[in-house]
């Protein structure tokens, strides 16, 4: 969690880097393509920056600042964060949050082939 104050405007970056792997696959497509894989990781982070969008609405929407927003602004701005800590939850609804995932997806382990051979039809 990255706080900015520029020009008495508070944002944030959500910045989240993560790793995962492929340890099963049930279906007929070859996943290990390279650009599968690169559609995958795609994918992953997508579904992690919307899901974090959603955890924040909620958080704004209940002004609950479950991300502690406001300890990431105290331990970068302290002395900004004596003018603004009394407001906070007045404030917090408002800030202009930004998220970015960097996903890679590490190892596909001992999958070999898909569960149906090449010249398999049924």
């Amino acid at each position: 969690i990255i706080p900015k104050i520029l020009d008495d405007q508070i944002s944030i970056l959500i910045r989240i880097a993560m790793s995962s792997n492929i340890s099963e696959y049930q279906g007929h497509a070859n996943i290990f393509k390279m650009e599968y894989i690169d559609y995958l990781n795609e994918q992953q982070e997508k579904i992690i920056e919307r899901e974090v969008l959603s955890a924040l609405a909620f958080a704004k929407e209940h002004n609950a600042d479950i991300f502690q927003f406001s300890n990431a602004i105290y331990n970068k701005y302290p002395i900004q964060w004596d003018s603004i800590k009394d407001g906070w939850f007045d404030t917090f609804p408002d800030i202009d949050v930004a998220v970015h995932v960097e996903g890679k997806i590490n190892r596909t382990y001992d999958i070999r082939q898909s569960t149906r051979s090449m010249g398999d039809d049924q």
